[in-house]
C-alpha cells in the first residue's frame, strides 16, 4: 500500500484530499493542490520487476533538474537480506532520452538510511501559473531522498533503465545492486 502522511498534532497521520480536513490537517490552497498532484502521481506507481528478495517499482515525479521542472521516473529497488531480513532501498532518476528511450539523469543512486522518513522539499515555478492557477508542472521535488550516494556502475547502468523483458536481467540487476551495497556474499533468490 502507498499513501501520503504528515504530522497532525503529535501523530503521523495518513491523509488524502478527501480526508485531510476532517483529520485536522488544515492545508492551505497551495498545499491542497500539491497533495492532489501527489495523490494523482501515486496512480502511476508500477512494479516493474521482482524476485523473492527484491522489488523494483517506478514512481512518476516532477523534479527540478537543470533549472526546469521535468517529468521523470524515480526507480526504487528494495532488497531484503534472506539471512537477516534487513531491508535496503536504493532510488535513482530516469528520464526520457532521445527518441523516448529511458536514460539516467546521472549515474548515481541514493542508498536510503534505515527507517528513512522523507521530508519532501518542493520548488514552485511561478512561470507555471496561469491567472493564479498552477499547472501540473508548477510544483517539483528538489531532490531524491537523502541517502548515501552509490555510483551506478557499468555492471548495472543499462539494467538501471531496463524494461525487464528478460527474467535474467532482473537477476543480474539484483546481483549488481547487492554488490553495490556490499551484500554480494548473500544468496540471491530467483
Amino acid at each position: 500500500a502507498i499513501g501520503m502522511a504528515l504530522p497532525i498534532g503529535d501523530q503521523e497521520t495518513v491523509i488524502s484530499g478527501a480526508t485531510q480536513q476532517k483529520l485536522g490537517a488544515k492545508l492551505g490552497f497551495v498545499d491542497r493542490n500539491a497533495l492532489a498532484e501527489s495523490e494523482a502521481s501515486l496512480d502511476g506507481v508500477r512494479q516493474v520487476a521482482r524476485t523473492s528478495t527484491m522489488l523494483v517499482f517506478d514512481a512518476p515525479a516532477i523534479m527540478r533538474l537543470d533549472k526546469k521542472n521535468k517529468n521523470v521516473t524515480q526507480r526504487h529497488a528494495i532488497l531484503v537480506s534472506p539471512t537477516t531480513g534487513k531491508l535496503s532501498t536504493l532510488v535513482w532518476i530516469i528520464e526520457p532520452g532521445e527518441e523516448g528511450a529511458p536514460r539516467l539523469t546521472e549515474p548515481l543512486a541514493h542508498l536510503l538510511p534505515e527507517n528513512c522518513e522523507e521530508d519532501r522539499q518542493i520548488v514552485v515555478d511561478s512561470s507555471q501559473f496561469n491567472f493564479g492557477i498552477p499547472s501540473k508542472q508548477a510544483f517539483a521535488l528538489v531532490a531524491l531522498p537523502a541517502g548515501e550516494e552509490t555510483p551506478i556502475g557499468e555492471a548495472w547502468r543499462n539494467l538501471a533503465v531496463s524494461q525487464f523483458k528478460e527474467a535474467t536481467d532482473v537477476v543480474k540487476l539484483e546481483q549488481a545492486l547487492r554488490a553495490a551495497i556490499g551484500w554480494n556474499k548473500e544468496v540471491t533468490a530467483r
